[in-house]
């Protein structure tokens, strides 16, 4: 197994409410329904973090609380992401730059042996699954 190849490990889901979902889909109506769809189930997770990728700024054991990336603010360099990798699963990294187009973020570890996307490139907007909003120190 790959260093840091394993970033998180679900604690808990929080789910909304459907007074909440129905506002939501109000209010998304003349948008897209299929980002919806996520919505009904996610707005904010809570992670374990397993590993050491973005040591010393996450240690292993700590919890973090994300929100659902389109209840967040726009993501910009510098947020902390938790996306899902087709190959290494769910990770959370720091992110470097964003794409030009927008569409792709380019994401780093801060522990030397971390796994980022200078070893698998950008990741796309579509996989991510929360921006970080809390820590909680082990």
């Amino acid at each position: 197994m790959l260093p840091s190849s394993r970033a998180w490990e679900p604690a808990s889901v929080l789910e909304c409410d459907e007074s909440f979902r129905r506002t939501m889909r109000r209010l998304e109506s003349s948008h897209s329904t299929t980002a919806l769809q996520s919505l009904d189930t996610m707005i904010l997770t809570l992670l374990k973090v397993l590993g050491d990728s973005l040591w010393p700024l996450y240690e292993d054991g700590d919890y973090v609380l994300a929100v659902h990336p389109r209840l967040a603010r726009p993501i910009k360099p510098g947020d902390v992401v938790v996306f899902r990798h087709p190959v290494y699963g769910i990770m959370i990294k720091k992110v470097e730059r964003l794409a030009p187009d927008g569409q792709a973020l380019y994401v780093v570890g801060t522990h030397e042996r971390s796994v980022d996307s200078r070893d698998f490139g950008a990741v796309s907007r579509q996989s991510v699954l929360g921006k970080v909003i809390w820590r909680i120190h082990r």
